[in-house]
């Protein structure tokens, strides 16, 4: 890790203690047993080391720990609130990631990392100099010499799953999207919609302008704003 490297906590030291959170007041014995149920062959001191992040962190056992702690709790537990962290998740010595963008892949959508997704690293340093290369070579080609590439960089790290889906739909890479909303309002298609919508807005209410903004955000690639 760099000086300027933010720590990142071992995967399954996030698992383990995301574990111990949602095990509640059960005891380390009852979480064995709906575990047993779920066809892992664990113990109390598996538990222990679970919660103590000594577990390997593969699918079949984050799917089965997911369950068994739903079925000890009774409340509903999901992949992702197994990762929730505050800050950067090291899934590999080379892959250090944000928790919220594990739980978007946990939840389906594309492994592809926003700017800010990832800890800063030497690796990192080609990736966001290609990223540059593009956003300037798509303000470049729809004529928007005007925005501003600092201001690009920002919106598409503040960028979440509604713009991830809006490129995904346009069959367009996010920094399209993010160049043309610094082009048409200074800000992300979300930011957008919430100033649009105002206090109060329901979900048809949010839907209908995040379709009405796609719309724009379409018209300013084909050239149309």
């Amino acid at each position: 890790m760099t000086e300027s490297e933010p720590l990142a906590v071992p995967l399954a030291e996030v698992v383990g203690l995301n574990a111990r959170r949602l095990r509640g007041d059960s005891t380390a014995d009852e979480l064995a047993k709906a575990a047993r149920r779920q066809g892992l062959n664990w113990g109390t001191g598996r538990i222990s080391d679970l919660e103590h992040g000594r577990v390997s962190p593969t699918l079949s056992t984050l799917v089965a720990l997911a369950y068994a702690l739903h079925t000890l709790r009774d409340q509903p537990v999901t992949l992702g609130d197994l990762v929730e962290h505050d800050g950067f998740i090291e899934v590999t010595d080379k892959l250090k990631v944000k928790s919220a963008a594990l739980q978007r892949f946990m939840n389906g959508e594309d492994v592809a990392f926003n700017v800010g997704d990832m800890a800063n690293s030497a690796e990192m340093l080609d990736i966001v100099k290609a990223g540059l290369a593009q956003m300037t070579e798509w303000a470049k080609k729809l004529h928007y010499l005007d925005v501003d590439i600092d201001t690009v960089v920002e919106l598409e790290r503040q960028a979440g799953e509604t713009e991830a889906r809006i490129a995904k739909a346009l069959g367009v890479p996010p920094s399209a999207v993010a160049v043309a909303s610094a082009h048409l309002w200074g800000r992300t298609l979300s930011a957008e919609r919430d100033r649009r919508a105002g206090k109060g807005a329901n979900a048809q209410d949010r839907g209908r302008i995040t379709r009405q903004l796609k719309a724009e955000i379409q018209a300013a690639l084909n050239g149309n704003d």
